[in-house]
């Protein structure tokens, strides 16, 4: 009996115990809210910054050094999990047991609509909720989520056959069912979101159409929008969304879609006509060739001259959507070609006429890829940068298409049709007759171009894709062909009248680029070191991601010297060429093709030159082939005594198409520790180019994110391997004693090429359409000076390369009012001329002129700034005709090698 008391006692004694622990283990993690401090109502995917108050009732530290962070559960009012997983906010301290904590933390709204509750919650990242392990869980606040970003699609009319290329309409009858206006402003707009049918899943967002009025909740809109099929065929999904532009698109705000459509996307219908002529014509031939005679077999043997003349115009008509005017104006021409071949024999006509479609593919071919990148169509003067191709072809293949290679398949199997027309023996007409059918065909082509030539659009072009969709691509070509060989054989000199005009607009303009200023002559006799950086944007100075800074050192630049923020890519055909002409030379680019190659050999009056009157070595250096873009004889144009490429340097990695920077920069520091002083060092980086591909893993040092993989974010990595390597060259220069002699200058040479959508332009920092592009094509210019001349400080003046040469001149103590440059002394009193960039827009302190399509004044956008409001044509006036003026002043000057003399006549005072 003893034996069962005394084991009783020892049994209820140890269940009291862990009794006791287990409350214990319990108590050490207790929650308490005494303040959610959550809104009564919040939109749909909202996020807010709430005042929340919490007590720690455990025994335990919330302590932040080892992970604990504030976060919110979303339940429903049965306590049943919508959102477990909140938006974190960490602990700024320890929160001691018995302490309270009051922070700002972040709530953001589930997707859904209802009554729900907000759980607060403490987190141990990784390891353990507190909500999980408190013997008191806390009760939720009441929360009514309501929808911002909703729709309702009423009714949608639109075709379920659509094909490659082709835009379409549809009509749709939209409901606003959320809490937000759609204002009329440009930000709200509908876009179609495809999506690949079947297992490969692929989203493809649409054009957008914007709305004209403003809707108001509760309100209905009927509106006919764009309807832009996918690049390849198949069957796909079209859903209808709406977007807040900067914002979000609807769908990501609301858990309610409309339903999606199945669509057939067809091939593309000039690829598809072109395959069904080609299979029509070898058929027939096969045909006919089992006959002796009939009437198809006198047109079986023409067959060569039909395949020509068709394929060529359906391929032709792809490259842009043209009018009815100018596809039969290309018929026309494409018929007179056709009439010259059928001069030939017939053994040697079939030939020729293949030979001549598939030259006339090619060229088209080439137009396509063309315009993808330039957004406009070659000319003549294009083909100068002919040469360039070999070495940017990875850029070149990234913008093909299936629908390029397919006419290229098509021209090639051509040969086909050739083989089989010669293998019938169908006699051909007297040359007698082919020579007066050809001649009747070319009165009636010249008339058709006599028509073309006299269209109004050539009274102003800015863009020949303009021209060509009007009169159609052959006959732009055609023009531009005949323009080019009759301007080689009219005007080869200026008049004296022309050069005392153009002489006068320098004089006129001569306070801009003036050496005044606080800052003239503040660097005199130190040496200059220029620095061209391939594809640097300015969005990237100062940019972080995953945390870190994507060019630290340029961005601690910008901050101790100058940072001109407001620079426009000045840059036309000729790219990375351009940006030296105009930065060397302040000239602006030729509106038609490259100058490297077309002016090479006029006489500059440079930065270079200037200085190398002033006793400065000079030198260049690119770490490429000294033929590319002609840089073996322009450097030496720019003033260069030295110039150094790819063969002069020490063999190094190669990142994209050159040395990598690093090594190149670091060896040119080592050459400049060597050179006389005063020294001016030019130096053109390589690193990667369009398309932005095969940076090296193992170079890899930033976190990019979604953008990880892609052109972006290849991009972004080289931006840092840049970086780093200016970086090592400052070391360098400081370690040699050069530093505090030296004036560093900084430009990009021109804009990325990216791809303009909407997350691209959200990482940039603009809006997603054309205004937000044009502005998202500044580059960096900033000069670092040494500290003791306190040159520092940021300038948002607009300006663009042509303003380099004259303040940087202006800063070594020479005056730039002395000389033909088309730029402006930024340091001085620069005026407001407005700044010419791509595409002839134009940026004043005042306005942003975005050019039209068909360039006038009327068709383009005026738009004040910084507000970016649409103002009336007129507010724009003055500054068009202005700027109009400037081009048309630079160009006579490249292309009559003007610049020397003009100098020359400046340096006389006629006062």
């Amino acid at each position: 009996m003893n034996r069962l008391i005394f084991s009783a006692l020892i049994l209820t004694l140890l269940c009291q115990t862990a009794i006791g622990g287990a409350v214990w283990a319990q108590d050490q993690w207790d929650i308490e809210v005494i303040d959610p401090g959550v809104p009564a109502a919040l939109l749909t995917g909202e996020t807010v910054i709430v005042r929340v108050t919490l007590s720690n009732r455990g025994t335990q530290d919330w302590d932040p050094a080892t992970g604990f962070a504030v976060a919110a559960h979303w339940l429903t009012p049965d306590h049943d999990v919508v959102d477990w997983e909140g938006a974190r906010t960490p602990l700024d301290e320890i929160v001691r047991p018995g302490a309270s904590v009051t922070l700002e933390a972040t709530l953001v709204a589930p997707q859904k609509v209802g009554d729900f509750l907000v759980q607060w919650d403490v987190v141990q990242e990784g390891i353990f909720w507190v909500a999980h392990r408190d013997p008191s869980p806390v009760s939720g606040a009441p929360v009514e989520v309501s929808r911002s970003h909703s729709f309702v699609q009423l009714e949608v009319s639109q075709p379920r056959l659509v094909r490659v290329g082709k835009s379409e309409t549809a009509r749709l009858s939209l409901e606003n069912d959320g809490t937000i206006e759609w204002v009329s402003d440009g930000t709200f707009g509908v876009v179609g979101s495809w999506s690949r049918f079947g297992w490969w899943a692929r989203d493809v967002k649409g054009a957008r159409t914007y709305f004209d009025k403003t809707v108001k909740p509760g309100e209905e809109i009927e509106i006919e929008v764009l309807l832009n099929p996918p690049n390849s065929s198949g069957l796909w999904l079209l859903r209808w969304d709406l977007i807040q532009e900067g914002v979000c698109f609807f769908s990501q705000r609301t858990d309610q879609h409309p339903p999606a459509t199945l669509m057939v996307v067809l091939p593309s219908y000039e690829g598809a006509v072109v395959g069904v002529l080609l299979i029509g014509l070898v058929c027939l031939l096969a045909f006919v060739k089992r006959r002796r005679t009939g009437p198809l077999r006198w047109v079986a043997g023409r067959l060569d001259l039909a395949w020509m003349v068709l394929v060529s115009f359906f391929v032709e008509r792809s490259v842009v959507e043209g009018t009815l005017g100018g596809g039969v104006v290309t018929a026309l021409c494409l018929c007179a070609v056709a009439a010259l071949v059928a001069l030939a024999g017939r053994k040697v006509r079939p030939w020729l006429a293949w030979a001549a479609g598939l030259l006339m593919i090619t060229v088209f071919v080439a137009d396509r890829i063309y315009l993808r990148f330039f957004n406009d169509l070659p000319s003549i003067g294009s083909l100068s940068t002919m040469g360039q191709t070999d070495e940017i072809g990875q850029s070149i293949i990234s913008l093909f298409t299936a629908g390029d290679v397919l006419f290229l398949v098509l021209g090639l199997a051509g040969g086909g049709v050739v083989w089989a027309v010669r293998m019938i023996d169908c006699p051909a007409p007297s040359l007698r007759r082919r020579v007066a059918t050809a001649a009747v065909i070319w009165m009636v082509a010249g008339t058709g171009l006599w028509w073309a030539a006299e269209r109004p659009i050539h009274r102003q072009v800015f863009r020949r894709v303009f021209v060509a969709r009007d009169i159609g691509v052959t006959a732009a070509h055609i023009l531009d062909f005949s323009r080019a060989a009759l301007g080689g054989l009219r005007q080869t000199t200026v008049s004296d009248a022309e050069i005392d005009r153009l002489e006068r607009w320098f004089r006129e303009t001569a306070d801009d680029r003036r050496g005044e200023g606080p800052a003239f002559g503040a660097a005199r006799d130190l040496n200059v070191v220029m620095i061209q950086a391939e594809s640097v944007q300015a969005f990237v100075v100062g940019m972080e991601i995953g945390g870190r800074l994507v060019m630290p050192h340029l961005t601690r630049w910008a901050t101790e010297g100058l940072w001109f923020s407001q620079v426009a890519d000045q840059t036309g055909h000729g790219r990375s060429s351009d940006a030296e002409l105009i930065t060397q030379t302040s000239l602006l680019p030729l509106a038609d093709g490259a100058a490297a190659f077309k002016t090479a050999s006029n006489s500059y009056t440079s930065l270079a030159g200037v200085l190398a009157e002033q006793g400065y070595q000079t030198i260049s250096a690119v770490p490429f082939d000294r033929a590319f873009w002609n840089r073996g004889i322009t450097h030496r144009a720019y003033g260069y005594e030295i110039s150094l490429f790819s063969p002069d340097f020490e063999p190094g990695r190669k990142i994209g198409w050159g040395l990598n920077d690093r090594d190149f920069l670091g060896q040119m520091g080592d050459r400049l520790i060597e050179l006389p002083r005063p020294f001016c060092a030019w130096m053109l980086t390589l690193s990667l180019h369009h398309p932005f591909e095969g940076f090296p893993d193992d170079l890899e040092e930033l976190d990019v994110g979604r953008w990880s993989g892609g052109p972006v974010g290849e991009y972004l990595h080289t931006m840092h391997y840049l970086d780093q390597a200016l970086g090592d060259l400052e070391s360098r220069l400081e370690a040699a004693g050069l530093l505090d002699k030296t004036v560093i200058v900084v430009w990009g040479d021109h804009d990325a090429g990216f791809e303009w959508r909407p997350d691209i332009a959200a990482l940039m920092g603009f809006s997603p359409d054309q205004i937000g592009w044009y502005r998202s094509q500044r580059v960096p210019l900033i000069i670092k000076a040494p500290h003791r001349l306190e040159l520092t400080g940021l300038i948002e003046r607009p300006a663009g390369h042509v303003d380099v040469a004259p303040t940087v001149a202006s800063l070594l103590g020479i005056d730039g009012s002395r000389f033909a440059w088309m730029g402006r002394n930024l340091l001085g009193s620069p005026g407001d001329a407005p700044v010419v960039g791509e595409y002839d827009c134009w940026t004043t302190r005042t306005n942003l002129f975005l050019q039209g399509d068909d360039g006038t004044l009327e068709g383009g956008q005026c738009l004040d700034r910084p507000e970016l409001d649409r103002q009336p044509a007129g507010e724009c006036g003055t500054a068009f005709e202005t700027a109009r003026g400037r081009i048309a002043v630079s160009q006579r000057v490249l292309r009559f090698d003007l610049q020397q003399r003009l100098t020359a006549r400046l340096a006389v005072d006629k006062r």
